[in-house]
């Protein structure tokens, strides 16, 4: 089950990319936003069933002070995944370090970082 809520924490990255690539803004100042155009809905995790999402998310326009197209993390708030060896708050996801925990047969980073 572990599983699947990384992989609704990178269906949740790669529908705020496509939020911005779209233009509808930097990113959404919420999550809810991404539904319908870009999410039929706002994934659960499944060991908790319920949203534990949106309220980790946050993004920013500046990073290290320096003004950029803007940065984003989510990650799955709690410690719900201990049976899989995960850290409090995993699995995670920015920009700048993509998902973690990251497999042994995944790449870097499965989203594009932005340029």
């Amino acid at each position: 089950m572990a599983n699947v809520c990384r992989t609704n924490v990178l269906k949740l990255a790669t529908a705020l990319k496509a939020y911005s690539e779209a233009g509808e803004g930097p990113y959404p100042e919420n999550l809810s936003q991404l539904v319908p155009d870009f999410l039929p809905e706002l994934p659960v995790c499944p060991v908790v069933g319920k949203d534990t999402y949106s309220e980790s998310y946050r993004w920013n326009l500046l990073y290290n002070w320096e003004p950029r197209s803007g940065v984003f993390e989510l990650f799955c708030k709690g410690h719900s995944h201990k049976g899989a060896g995960w850290n409090e708050d995993e699995p995670f996801f920015n920009l700048d370090t993509g998902l973690r925990p990251k497999l042994d047969s995944e790449p870097a980073s499965q989203v594009e970082k932005d340029s």
